[in-house]
């Protein structure tokens, strides 16, 4: 390979969130990373092929030729598991067993055509298109909540980063003044000098220095992150690190992040839950957004968790 594994998985990944819908060769990177277990040099390492795909989300993307990738990343990682599959190639379960399916034996004197080579071109440019099959239904337990309700409900939007990361952002921004979106349990790792809890309503009380900031979820993300850029405009705050999920980079309220510098992670971080500690994977990538005067020192301590991007003006 030409390139690094990191090198080929930041434009991945890059690409993912950051090109939209122009993106092309998302399927030639993902085919190049799982050749060779290529992907096992990329950051910090992955547990197993399993935790790679799942930090690959190709959801966004129309792939008419999604049987054909699906066939390709079987071949490549026979240990790769349907579920992780699915969710490198934004698809449930059964969408995928079925596009792993043996074709139905030709009757006997017909033989079956040999199947064409694909070129993995996420826009469904790729000759032959294929045909995906339809996934198979089944009723929901209306009782049952997906990890994305958890996530994202507001009766459970207290999630707890884990201290790896906390660690890191202490030591770009020297010491923490204030988490304004906090808790007594969240602050014994965050050791933020002043924090705000859900019962401070912490929107309207001041935000000044070094900012740590892992916003709620429920809704309330957006109206955080204009206080935080706000607040570094007006000079309050003197350096800030946020971290919110890569699926809002599409959203309005995530636009003055985009002058910050960002991490895109290498895989989704397993949160903490408020109410039983126990741990939570994200439902998407996350990001980590940098404001401030030391933007290499930010750089330095996050490219072991993911690929650090600018925009360059």
């Amino acid at each position: 390979m030409s390139e690094s594994a990191n090198v080929v998985y930041g434009r991945l990944k890059e690409a993912m969130y950051l090109s939209g819908h122009a993106f092309g060769r998302g399927g030639d990177w993902l085919d190049t990373l799982l050749s060779d277990d290529a992907w096992r040099t990329v950051g910090p390492g992955f547990a197993d092929v399993n935790e790679f795909l799942r930090s690959i989300d190709l959801s966004p993307f129309a792939m008419g030729n999604r049987p054909e990738l699906v066939k390709r990343i079987k071949q490549l990682q026979p240990e790769a598991s349907n579920r992780a599959i699915a969710n490198a190639v934004g698809a449930d379960e059964s969408t995928v067993r079925s596009d792993l399916r043996p074709p139905k034996q030709e009757p006997a004197g017909n033989p079956a055509p040999a199947p064409e080579a694909v070129s993995f071109d996420l826009q469904g440019h790729g000759e032959p298109a294929g045909n995906p099959a339809p996934a198979a239904t089944s009723k929901p337990d209306p009782s049952a909540k997906s990890n994305a309700q958890r996530m994202q409900s507001s009766e459970t939007n207290e999630w707890y980063t884990p201290p790896q990361y906390i660690d890191a952002a202490r030591a770009v921004l020297g010491a923490i003044d204030l988490d304004p979106a906090s808790s007594h349990i969240a602050n014994e790792t965050v050791k933020a000098s002043q924090f705000y809890s859900v019962y401070d309503d912490g929107l309207n009380k001041p935000w000044a220095g070094r900012v740590w900031l892992n916003p709620p979820y429920g809704g309330k993300a957006g109206a955080f992150i204009d206080r935080l850029a706000g607040s570094y405009n007006d000079g309050d705050i003197t350096a800030a690190i946020a971290l919110v999920s890569s699926h809002s980079t599409d959203t309005s309220w995530f636009f003055p992040l985009w002058k910050a510098v960002l991490c895109f992670t290498y895989g989704r971080i397993h949160f903490i839950s408020s109410s039983d500690r126990s741990k939570t994977a994200a439902t998407h990538g996350s990001v980590f957004a940098y404001l401030g005067p030391d933007p290499d020192r930010f750089a330095a301590e996050f490219s072991q968790f993911g690929a650090v991007v600018t925009q360059w003006t």
